[in-house]
Parts: structure tokens; sequence; C-alpha cells
């Protein structure tokens, strides 16, 4: 049986390792922001709008932190964890957390995004040259999470299972309940271009400027032990 139709039965079945699991809960601000847009205050990140001053990629709105990376071969159980919010008037779309592998353009191969109704999708694109040369995917279905944009908090939780072969498996909750699981594989087509590193990213990135004031409370990730392993 897959893994993560186990962990949706039984509803997180697994147990932290005495440590945080550095690298991938060392994190630092991606690229550069405008003033005040990430700040760090005690166990909190508190984000705002930001002009993107990454280079590549079509999207103009980034705050965002990045984690130290690891490579395709590490193996081993990774849960991220914090509660989120977001204020803001606004409807556009925005990535809040991703797997990324450094890739200049496309989606990574694992980008969550949050709709303008509220729901919740994974981008999973592969990529096949510069800049947007890319086949588009998605990881998982779709769901209908109802995620509000009033400052209303959420308990974000994402478990990914490297295998150590470039391959992961992913489940994301909200408030405990499964919203999207799968798993991803690189690809096995000769044009494809084979991730070197993964890491994890997360803030607020959107493909256009929009005002908002976002917080992630008490974010960590942990290195789990399965207790299907």
């Amino acid at each position: 049986m897959h893994f993560g139709i186990i962990l949706a039965a039984l509803l997180l079945p697994f147990t932290g390792l005495p440590t945080f699991a550095s690298p991938l809960n060392d994190w630092e601000v991606s690229c550069k922001v405008d003033r005040g847009s990430v700040q760090k205050k005690r166990r909190n990140w508190y984000f705002q709008t930001s002009k993107n001053y990454c280079v590549g990629g079509v999207f103009k709105q980034r705050a965002e932190l990045y984690s130290d990376p690891i490579k395709p071969t590490h193996k081993g159980s990774y849960l991220f964890q914090t509660q989120f919010q977001i204020d803001t008037n606004s409807s556009q779309e925005f990535s809040v957390f991703s797997i990324h592998d450094a890739r200049d353009g496309c989606a990574p191969p694992f980008q969550l995004f949050i709709t303008p109704r509220g729901g919740m999708y994974v981008s999973s694109d592969i990529k096949l040259g510069p800049g947007e040369q890319c086949d588009r995917g998605t990881f998982g279905q779709r769901a209908n999470s109802g995620i509000k944009r009033d400052g209303t908090p959420y308990d974000l939780k994402i478990l990914v299972s490297f295998d150590g072969k470039g391959a992961f498996d992913g489940t994301v909750w909200l408030n405990d309940v499964v919203q999207i699981q799968d798993r991803y594989e690189p690809p096995n087509r000769p044009d494809a271009i084979i991730s070197k590193k993964f890491y994890f990213k997360h803030g607020v990135y959107s493909r256009n400027v929009f005002p908002y004031k976002a917080v992630s409370s008490k974010m960590r990730v942990k290195r789990v032990r399965l207790k299907t392993q």
C-alpha cells in the first residue's frame, strides 16, 4: 500500500526525532526584499508585499524564505509545520510553500498554491530548458480548503519523505485534515533537466503584486520516523 494512503487513514503516524532537521530547518531570506517585508520576531515570521528581486521567472512579488539544501541521494522524512494566516482584500493566487531545486523558471518539483477562492493545489513542472521551457504538471488533486484571507490562522503541515533516488512522497494537511497527497518521480525523458538538490521555500510568492500582511507562527521542520517504516 502507498504510505500516503496509510498516513491519511491514521492521521500523522510518525514520531519526532530529538533534534530539528538541519539543514532543512535553517532559513534565510530569498534573494532580497523591500525593507521590512520579511521580519522575524521571536518564533514568528512576518511577511508583507515586496518586489521580486530574484533573477528569472515571471512572478513579480516575493517575500520568501529558503532553507539550506539536501542532495537527491539523501533519504529521510521531514515534517514542515506552521500556523499561517494572511490578511488581504485581494484574491490574488499565491504560493506558500515549495520544494525547489534552484531552477530558473517553471514550477519546481512541488509548489503549493492558495487559489483565489481559498483552495489549494500543487504545481510540479518538468524543466526542459532555459526560462519557461517546461512541461506543466500537477502533484495530486486540488483541494477545496476554504482558506480565508481575513487573518484567520490555519495549522499547515507538510510531510515529505525522500527516497534517496530523487523521488519523494508528499502529504499536505490543513487543520489536521489531509488536503493533497501524491508522489514525485524524477522525469525519465532524455530532454528533461534533473534536480541536483532540494530545499524548502516558505512565504508569499505571486505572479502579480498585491497588498497583504501574513504571519507564520512557530514555523519549524523536524525529521520524523514513519511508523510504517
